[in-house]
């Protein structure tokens, strides 16, 4: 029996249309944590609002620092503004994420960061919750976020996302093209 072009159609359509676009309650299940361990985690394509739900258990007998960082990036064509988090056990909220919205110098355009610091957990069920509400400038981009969920023993977790790096970096690195610019026209001069 030979298919018709427009059922394929109608078929290839609603499997793309059904991939992009997918937002709401996203459940993802780490497992039993019983030591040092970092999660890389992403969720793109997101075009409603979200609410991802990431479910983990610490051993019993065991105890972790938890650490985790999501950014949506800088991006002029979608942003996550109200982007924020949870992290919780079996009575409730324990922490909340720090949000915070940077601007990039000079571009104006928006990333948003989640930071959760290290918190010591002990054995039981946990859930980090992230979520927020995806905005874009114009039809067709779809927005997303990815970061690192940490666990550590022995010490407090911190994220190399989240360690500044100083202020006068981009004058440091100024001069010091400037000086290998110098010492190579000097040596062009000289040759």
């Amino acid at each position: 029996m030979k298919r018709s072009h427009p059922v394929g159609i109608v078929l290839l359509a609603a499997v793309f249309f059904g991939m992009v676009g997918q937002a709401g309650a996203r459940t993802i299940d780490l497992g039993a944590i019983s030591g040092p361990i970092t999660f890389s985690i992403h969720h793109d394509k997101l075009v409603k609002p979200f609410n991802d739900q990431y479910l983990f258990t610490v051993d019993p007998g065991t105890t972790l620092d938890f650490s985790a960082f999501v950014s949506t990036g800088y991006s002029n064509r979608f942003w996550i503004l109200d982007m924020d988090g949870t992290l919780s056990d079996t009575s409730g909220v324990i922490v909340n994420g720090d949000a915070v919205t940077n601007i990039l110098p000079g571009a104006g355009f928006p990333d948003r960061d989640v930071t959760f610091p290290s918190t010591l957990l002990g054995p039981g069920d946990y859930v980090l919750a992230i979520f927020g509400t995806p905005s874009r400038a114009f039809p067709g981009p779809t927005s997303s976020y990815s970061g690192d969920i940490k666990f550590c023993s022995g010490g407090v977790c911190t994220s190399p996302a989240t360690t500044p790096l100083p202020a006068s970096l981009p004058l440091m690195l100024a001069a010091l093209a400037g000086l290998a610019l110098a010492a190579t026209r000097r040596a062009a001069m000289v040759a």
